[in-house]
């Protein structure tokens, strides 16, 4: 092929990438749903022991406040018992505000119509830490057909998560309306690990956690009703153990 040929195809493909390109982009020709909701949900919850945390600043993508909220250690806002924030999906800051300490940056991603609940943490390297955890997708809501698989009339939902700095949690022994055993053994729960269990009736439940040696680290009292979402947390910084059952719906 001449050099003429040559530069003359490329000019084609150039021109046709570039119209390809635009008519992707071009969002007067693009039908975008207008059921899709571009919100998250969200709680902040203080778990981390000793760091003095004062309160948390979250700001948008463009640098804006969407609040700042004080929250106790053991707590979460908006506070138990009230609806979780509604707020813009996108990328988040998150800047923690001590007492008498630096403020710390972190950036977290809130994807569409989800529901999350952020933990303020200690991290095994002793350093405050964030962890994210996403709940359900918002449409997935009780009472409804896209809901039903997770809400059950005559049973309840329970996640677990591990945030203590020095526990490794391999057994989760659970007695009251069933008695069961989870064995962990193979892949011990880690600072900042979780996991998710059916309770098969609503009522209350004792759940000891055991360490991969056998020894009890800590015993959550629960209780559960009919179709409820919770998740009960460990945490604390070395001896200091200390246990809370936030409820998700």
């Amino acid at each position: 092929m001449s050099k003429a040929h040559e530069y003359k195809f490329l000019y084609v493909i150039s021109v046709s990438l570039a119209l390809f390109l635009s008519s992707c982009v071009d969002t007067s020709v693009q039908n975008i749903d207008a059921s899709f909701d571009f919100h998250s949900l969200l709680k902040i919850a203080n778990i981390a022991s000793g760091s003095n945390v004062q309160s948390v600043t979250v700001l948008n993508s463009e640098g804006a406040e969407v609040g700042t909220y004080q929250i106790a250690l053991g707590a979460e806002s908006p506070a138990e018992g009230q609806a979780f924030m509604d707020i813009p999906s996108g990328s988040k800051s998150f800047i923690l505000h001590f007492a008498g300490a630096p403020d710390q940056l972190f950036i977290e991603t809130l994807d569409s119509e989800r529901k999350y609940r952020l933990y303020i943490f200690n991290s095994d390297s002793g350093v405050t830490d964030i962890l994210k955890t996403n709940l359900r997708y918002t449409w997935q809501q009780r009472g409804t057909d896209q809901g039903k698989t997770l809400f059950y009339p005559d049973s309840a939902f329970i996640g677990f998560v591990n945030c203590h700095t020095d526990s490794l949690v391999a057994e989760i022994d659970i007695s009251g309306a069933i008695d069961t055993l989870i064995d962990l053994h193979d892949a011990p729960l880690e600072n900042g690990s979780s996991i998710g269990m059916m309770l098969p009736a609503p009522g209350n439940y004792s759940m000891n956690l055991n360490s991969p040696d056998g020894n009890l680290i800590a015993t959550l009292a629960v209780t559960v009703a009919g179709s409820g979402r919770y998740t009960s947390v460990l945490y604390g910084v070395q001896s200091g153990i200390a246990t809370k059952t936030f409820t998700d719906d």
